[in-house]
């Protein structure tokens, strides 16, 4: 596979939920006006029933003339999207998180399906989106099977912030989006207090009031608001923008809002400076939860590990 492609890269496994990645990185990659690459990774190991050796010529030839089908179809359903729209693909012998993630050194954009089920073993996608989420350099979305839903008039783009690096990135590439497509920003600070009084609870909480924490809490949100505001406000001031801060749990308030939202994008292992405004522990649950598709930004300069 090239390692220099710079356009849009979706893992393809012909599953349901693969197909799904397929038509909304290919839209993704018109309105971007960028190339298409469709990825189909193949691990030997779980694709034959037998341990490969040179004795079985005829076990890889049978599983390359079947990938290669599935490849060609996606080609040709790709390309409908768009007379215009340069679509590649290319059959790997690896896993597929490792494929994509090595696709994603160039790339713009790696699209994944969330639970995906080929007909070839190995090409499981939905085992491996956060792998590809955590280990990804550049954003990665993670499309639901049946979920096309893509951004623009009547379907906002919402991002969830929280004042750290990531959710500084995932804020310039929600407002990319929305410019790009005519549609709302919603920018979310989802916070929670902590419930004190429990067994195991740290006992310095107990100190203070609820009502205190709560106040506490949501001034950080709006604070962070602010500063997400200033962002948005200096680098898209035409966008419609409507900034809320909510108290609910990240993931289940950033979920709510997927059920009308064209995507949801999600700064990776954020590091706010409050604990319950921390994202990066909800980007798993958000792909789980989400009804939309979800975009997962890392930060610039941050460092990535087998975390998610």
């Amino acid at each position: 596979m090239s390692s220099n492609f710079a356009g849009v890269v979706v893992g393809f496994d012909g599953s349901a939920p693969s197909t799904a990645a397929l038509d909304w990185a290919a839209a993704e990659a018109v309105r971007r006006g960028l190339g298409l690459k469709v990825v189909l990774a193949v691990e030997l190991g779980a694709a034959l029933p037998m341990p490969m050796d040179s004795g079985a010529p005829w076990a890889m030839a049978r599983i390359e003339a079947a990938a290669r089908e599935v490849l060609d179809d996606a080609v040709d359903r790709a390309r409908k999207t768009d007379p215009g729209l340069v679509v590649e693909s290319t059959l790997v012998i690896d896993t597929a998180a490792a494929a994509l993630v090595a696709a994603s050194r160039s790339a713009a954009l790696v699209v994944v399906g969330n639970r995906g089920h080929g007909d070839l073993m190995g090409t499981l996608l939905g085992s491996v989106a956060f792998g590809v989420t955590a280990h990804s350099q550049c954003p990665v979305a993670v499309i639901r099977g049946g979920s096309t839903r893509v951004p623009g008039p009547g379907a906002p783009v919402v991002v969830g912030v929280d004042g750290s690096p990531a959710s500084d990135a995932a804020v310039d590439e929600a407002c990319e989006l929305a410019d790009r497509s005519g549609a709302q920003l919603q920018v979310v600070a989802a916070y929670q207090v902590p419930v004190t009084g429990w067994v195991g609870t740290a006992p310095w909480l107990d100190v203070y009031p609820e009502e205190e924490l709560a106040d506490a809490a949501e001034g950080t949100a709006k604070a962070v608001l602010a500063q997400a505001r200033g962002r948005v406000r200096r680098n898209h001031p035409t966008l419609d923008v409507e900034f809320t801060a909510v108290r609910e749990r990240p993931a289940d308030a950033l979920a709510d809002r997927s059920r009308t939202a064209g995507v949801v994008v999600v700064g990776s292992r954020g590091r706010g400076g409050f604990r319950s405004l921390v994202l990066g522990s909800v980007s798993r649950g958000l792909v789980h939860l989400a009804e939309s598709p979800v975009l997962v930004v890392h930060a610039p300069d941050q460092a990535y590990s087998s975390e998610a």
